[in-house]
């Protein structure tokens, strides 16, 4: 489970576990806010998927305000969150440029943080490439406008034409850094850790992909790609994961609220 990991800054020792809440929370551009909440574990200890299941938080108040309203959001169960519990809201949307606070309460105790939406631009292209058997790549062209933006990348699968995925996955080096120029890129299939003895960046041909092209505020740029870093390096024995997230959530949590100006590409082989 994604969210109740995290990467480690120092030696471990016996009292250096400390409990937090992990917070994910998104704002896109014309869709209401979606935040998942969990409770991170001590990872030299053994537990159960039922313990796993446990640390997703449940009974928080989440709050989203704008310039002019706060609205308290619904929790709902959502099998294709990587918690299954997500809280959405509905009446506010989000817009680009406006700042959106996120509050939340729950145990007794009190976070908060603020985000923005940065404007939108869009893949000036989209390639699909067959390699292998059933395995196809997609690759695609950005013409950055802004050069002092960062960008990111995240998608889902379906093999059901109707069935629209609700939640996207950060894509493998999917985090484009400021300055970028005209260059073509690789979009590849999130990391599985679940199934990562059978994992492949590629795509199956019965799959249709989701894909989001989004700016994203400097914090978010900042945790994204140390997680990815974290990501990458838990896979590989040789090299420690030494880094830990920055949050833009005050009160120790961990995890971060992030405003995506996004545009959206559905392709099929």
């Amino acid at each position: 489970m994604l969210l109740t990991t995290s990467c480690l800054k120092e030696e471990y020792d016996q009292t250096s576990f400390k409990e937090r809440l992990i917070v994910e929370g998104a704002i896109y551009n014309g869709r209401s806010a979606e935040v998942m909440l969990s409770i991170n574990m001590d990872y030299t200890k053994e537990f159960t998927e039922d313990e796993m299941i446990n640390k997703v938080v449940r009974y928080a108040v989440v709050t989203v305000s704008d310039e002019a309203q706060t609205e308290t959001l619904t929790c709902y169960r959502d099998n294709q969150y990587p918690t299954k519990l997500v809280y959405k809201g509905v009446y506010i949307k989000g817009e680009v440029g406006k700042s959106y606070k996120l509050n939340i309460q729950y145990s007794g105790r009190e976070w908060d943080a603020v985000t923005t939406i940065p404007e939108p631009e869009e893949l000036y292209d989209i390639q699909t490439e067959w390699v292998r058997d059933t395995l196809y790549r997609i690759s695609a062209t950005i013409k950055p406008k802004d050069k002092q933006r960062h960008y990111m990348i995240r998608c889902a699968t379906s093999r059901d034409n109707d069935q629209r995925p609700s939640y996207l996955y950060p894509t493998l080096f999917g985090v484009i850094d400021k300055g970028t120029d005209e260059h073509q890129i690789t979009i590849n299939r999130p990391l599985d850790y679940a199934h990562i003895l059978n994992y492949t960046t590629l795509f199956h041909s019965q799959e249709r992909v989701y894909i989001s092209f989004s700016a994203i505020p400097q914090e978010a740029y900042d945790y994204w790609s140390i997680w990815e870093n974290c990501s990458v390096n838990s896979l590989n024995p040789v090299f420690p994961v030494d880094e830990n997230p920055p949050t833009n959530i005050s009160n120790g949590a961990q995890g971060i609220w992030c405003g995506y100006g996004s545009t959206y590409y559905i392709v099929a082989p």
